[in-house]
């Protein structure tokens, strides 16, 4: 059962790349009709051009009307000159829609390679290597993609995760730390649901805003963000170090008529960023998804995944790494089984400890926000502007 889930799986993701690359296809298509149908127009101003030159009258006859052939090459030299840059700058399209095909087809193609263990019932993750190319274009086609894909497929993680039905109020705290059926390193997972008296659309905001922050990923130290997020359409790239890895979060979020979904992928190679901390990451992906109960309530579900520290080649780096990340000393356990069940012991309880932290940043925010709030309001008072 659990291969054929995977070839289906694999069939209706092969599916979903075939119409992706058909639309590319199909836009590349209409742009080359477009660009064949403005060469015959100048082709065709051209020809008008050396048919009026052609009807001109003999220049050694006299004439008070006609044109000295002075001012006849300026205006055919003017023409001449507009059409080859007209022409410059389509051809400059096509290579840039070329150069954007090559790049998808690259970037398609390292998106499907599925280098870990098939996502199985019991937990155990698919990380996929997600990466961000350099050319604008290309670049804005790859955050939408990761980005809609999770989107695309919250209901089944949650489902998977066996969340609790939305329209039931449920209190949800619960940590979860497996080992990878493959490579035997720590995966860790996070289950959250509560309601909260705050509106969906705060919410939004403020994990569009302090996601790094909230995620307590650097544990109780400040957050070190590297300048401000790279923001197009519903997207946002956080890039930001830590005492022992390097995070690049992409997020995006979707609005439907009943609620908001927050989603966020770690990025493992991004071709404008050079790494720090020696390009040592982890694996991170989030859904949360926001129920509005009323104007000032609003019900969160979160499913967090994250992995054991990794090289820059995606392989996990010793256990004494992530030990030391955690504040964990390994020394006292005997053998094998007694060490992974105290580390387990440990990191729940360490990242129960961080629950508080992250509520206190929220308050933080709120507060701030507030304080601005009422320094606008106050601004606007006191500017005869606004009055």
């Amino acid at each position: 059962m659990e291969s054929n889930n995977a070839v289906e799986k694999k069939l209706r993701r092969r599916a979903y790349m075939r119409n992706m690359m058909k639309i590319y296809r199909d836009e590349f298509k209409m742009e080359m009709a477009y660009l064949r149908s403005k060469e015959s127009e100048l082709e065709g101003q051209l020809r008008n051009i050396l048919d009026a030159r052609r009807a001109l009258p003999d220049p050694t006859a006299s004439s008070t009307n006609q044109l000295p052939w002075k001012e006849i090459a300026l205006a055919l030299k003017s023409e001449k000159g507009q059409t080859i840059d007209q022409l410059k700058e389509l051809k400059g399209h096509v290579d840039e829609y070329h150069g954007v095909i090559r790049d998808m087809e690259r970037w398609v193609a390292t998106q499907l390679s599925i280098p870990r263990s098939p996502c199985e019932v019991n937990h155990t993750r698919t990380w996929r290597h997600t990466t961000l190319l350099a050319h604008p274009t290309s670049r804005e086609l790859g955050k939408a993609w990761i980005t809609e894909q999770m989107y695309h497929n919250t209901d089944r993680m949650l489902q998977q995760y066996q969340f609790r039905n939305v329209d039931a109020p449920h209190e949800l705290y619960d940590i979860d730390v497996v080992a990878n059926s493959d490579s035997g390193a720590y995966e860790y997972i996070h289950r959250r649901q509560f309601d909260i008296d705050l509106p969906a659309s705060l919410l939004m905001t403020m994990y569009r805003d302090i996601i790094c922050s909230l995620l307590v990923i650097d544990h109780q130290r400040p957050v070190h963000t590297r300048g401000p997020p790279e923001e197009s359409g519903h997207t946002r790239l956080h890039c930001m170090s830590t005492a022992h890895e390097t995070v690049r979060l992409l997020t995006g979020e979707f609005h439907e008529a009943r609620r908001s979904v927050f989603v966020a992928q770690q990025i493992q190679t991004d071709e404008l960023d050079t790494p720090w901390t020696g390009g040592v990451q982890r694996n991170r992906s989030i859904w949360t998804e926001v129920h509005s109960i009323s104007p000032t309530k609003s019900r969160l579900r979160t499913l967090y995944f994250y992995s054991q520290l990794v090289a820059p080649d995606g392989q996990p780096l010793p256990f004494e790494y992530e030990a030391r990340s955690w504040d964990f000393d390994p020394s006292d356990a005997d053998d094998e089984v007694r060490l992974r069940a105290k580390f387990r012991n440990h990191l729940i309880h360490a990242s129960a400890s961080l629950l508080p932290v992250a509520q206190q940043r929220v308050v933080d925010y709120l507060t701030c926000r507030a304080v601005h709030h009422e320094r606008m309001k106050d601004n606007d008072v006191t500017n005869p502007m606004h009055v």
